[in-house]
């Protein structure tokens, strides 16, 4: 796994924010919260976690999204729950599921044809609408397509 700190200017609060499969630190560039350091979780080709950059930290506000949501339920299933608040969406703690998450054949035909211009089409269909597409080219993750194609297969 990867991290980034958007924000480190080491206040008693973190928020942590596990995004989704296929990104980086590029599309959050630009959020700063208000009284929190900002680290951004991503690559889950490895779950492997440096719990020593959660030392200091009094509070922490965990954000998880899509895919994010099963790594961050992962990673702080052991996290002093008196210091850890949560919130997800779009995700779940099973990921590939019949029942609470992306069905296992829909899941193996995205990886078998997963190509760069359907890795396009699948976030083309993230976004709202041309609009809201075209900003989000703007701040696209700048992942190299192997190492996507790779994450997805691993998890």
């Amino acid at each position: 796994m990867k991290h980034y700190f958007i924000q480190q200017k080491h206040l008693p609060r973190l928020t942590l924010f596990f995004a989704g499969w296929g990104m980086d630190e590029c599309p959050f560039m630009d959020y700063c919260p208000e009284n929190s350091d900002l680290l951004v979780c991503y690559d889950y080709r490895s779950l492997d976690f440096d719990f020593t950059l959660l030392q200091g930290y009094q509070e922490i506000r965990l954000i998880a999204w899509s895919m994010g949501v099963w790594v961050g339920s992962l990673i702080l299933n052991d996290a002093p729950q008196d210091k850890v608040i949560g919130i997800s969406f779009n995700g779940s703690t099973s990921p590939i599921d019949h029942l609470e998450g992306i069905p296992p054949q829909t899941y193996r035909a995205t990886l078998d044809g997963l190509t760069p211009a359907s890795l396009q089409k699948f976030m083309r269909r993230m976004c709202k609408d041309s609009h809201a597409y075209k900003a989000f080219m703007e701040i696209t993750p700048r992942r190299n397509f192997d190492e996507i194609k790779e994450e997805l297969r691993l998890i």
